[in-house]
């Protein structure tokens, strides 16, 4: 009877064996995301790392003009030595054109690029990097909803940051750094928490900082129960300082309104920039930008009068007057048509010499049309907008086009027409049918 029952529970057992192994497995438990104290922590690192950036661009920026002097003063020497006759004339200049060859090679091997485009490169990225410490400072104080609020101006901030890395265009020579370890994280954290103190951020400071030859500005400061409120209400006054400043260029007085002009306003002009204030209240700077080549009347009435019925725009050639740099430049651009993106022209390298090779024709498959509103009146109001792929050089040209079939060229430029400038040949047909 006991061999019975023994065997009877080895059995038990094994089917009890069987019956658990059989059941699928219990699924991991998801992980937790991340806590927003956690996602601010990994932006104050990325601040860090961005200011370290920008110094490593200012030292960069010094030792490219200490370079250039020492060229220019052996340039001199150069011209004074040949002046003047003596025995070691030759040798004394081919030491010095040694001397200017050494310069020459170490800024090319050891520079990112010239004196100019790293001073600018300085100068924009020490205000994106001062934008977002502004957010870091404001973040203990803001509510939940503010504070993702907060991460996504820091997030674009750094984007943009990004962006203006010209530097990564060069295969760097040093290996890959390792991955950060917890200790640097820590590091790079209380760098960011205790650099220094943040900078008063107000309309008079933004407006310092962002305006840029060709363009109009407004800066307008609100509060709000958030962030986004805040920054809703800011938007809408800057607008109507905007418009208030075309109104004063309105040769016609009666021409638009001041909602017209406000709305026309909404939707051309571009956020340059925004911070938070420095009180315990909820408050929002922010910075509007337009164009000049949009601050005239007829550009106004053009858009004022659009309505719904169709025709079509065709972009046939591209231009280039100067791409950007001294060899093949990557630029993309937006086509828009009384301020609505109709058109994209994708990423590619442009080249102004030979000039044989600088007209670009848009035909085939590379064409570019869309169907857009018929105005009511004579005009439509064409904006291009041009971004460098590889930096934060921006181009913008605009023009008021009458008539059907009647190609017109519009310039597309940077403030300084070196860094780019194009020609845009465009035209309005019949829709197809």
């Amino acid at each position: 009877m006991r061999r019975i029952t023994t065997a009877a529970a080895l059995v038990l057992c094994v089917l009890l064996g069987v019956a658990i192994s059989a059941q699928p497995p219990a699924p991991p438990s998801p992980s937790p995301s991340p806590s927003l104290d956690a996602l601010f922590q990994k932006a104050e690192v990325d601040v860090a790392r961005a200011d370290a950036k920008v110094q490593k661009w200012a030292r960069d920026a010094q030792v490219s003009w200490l370079v250039m002097i020492v060229i220019v003063v052996l340039g001199i020497l150069t011209a004074a030595v040949q002046a003047i006759r003596f025995k070691a004339k030759a040798f004394v200049t081919a030491v010095i054109g040694g001397l200017v060859s050494g310069a020459t090679v170490f800024g090319a091997a050891t520079l990112p690029a010239d004196y100019k485009t790293l001073n600018s490169l300085v100068s924009d990225g020490t205000e994106l990097v001062e934008s977002a410490k502004a957010w870091l400072a404001k973040a203990p104080q803001l509510s939940i909803d503010d504070r993702v609020f907060a991460l996504k101006e820091i997030a674009d901030y750094m984007a943009k940051l990004e962006d203006l890395d010209i530097t990564k265009r060069k295969a760097s020579a040093k290996p890959a750094t390792p991955a950060t370890t917890r200790m640097g994280s820590f590091v790079a954290v209380a760098h960011a928490a205790e650099s220094t103190m943040p900078q008063i951020c107000d309309c008079d400071a933004l407006v310092r900082r962002g305006a840029r030859k060709g363009e109009l500005v407004a800066c307008a400061t609100a509060s709000g129960s958030t962030l986004s409120e805040a920054h809703e209400r800011a938007v809408t006054e800057a607008a109507k300082k905007l418009a208030s400043q075309l109104g004063g260029r309105m040769q016609t007085q009666s021409a638009s309104s001041s909602l017209q002009l406000v709305d026309f306003v909404r939707r051309f002009a571009t956020e340059g920039d925004s911070c938070p204030g420095s009180g315990k209240s909820i408050q929002l700077s922010v910075l509007l930008r337009l164009p000049e080549s949009l601050a005239y009347e007829q550009a106004v009435v053009a858009y004022g009068n659009r309505s719904s019925s169709q025709a079509r725009l065709k972009v046939t050639s591209i231009r280039a007057v100067a791409d950007g740099s001294t060899r093949d430049t990557g630029w993309k651009f937006d086509v828009l048509v009384d301020g609505r993106v109709v058109a994209q022209i994708p990423a590619r390298d442009y080249r102004d010499k030979p000039v044989t090779q600088a007209v670009t024709t848009l035909s085939g498959a590379n064409a570019i049309e869309a169907p857009v509103d018929l105005p009511k009146g004579s005009y439509w109001l064409v904006e291009i907008r041009g971004q460098r792929t590889k930096s934060d050089v921006t181009a913008v040209g605009a023009a008021a086009v009458a008539g059907m079939d009647k190609p017109v060229d519009i310039t597309v430029a940077s403030p300084i027409a070196a860094n780019g400038s194009f020609v845009f040949t465009v035209a309005f047909g019949k829709p197809r049918s």
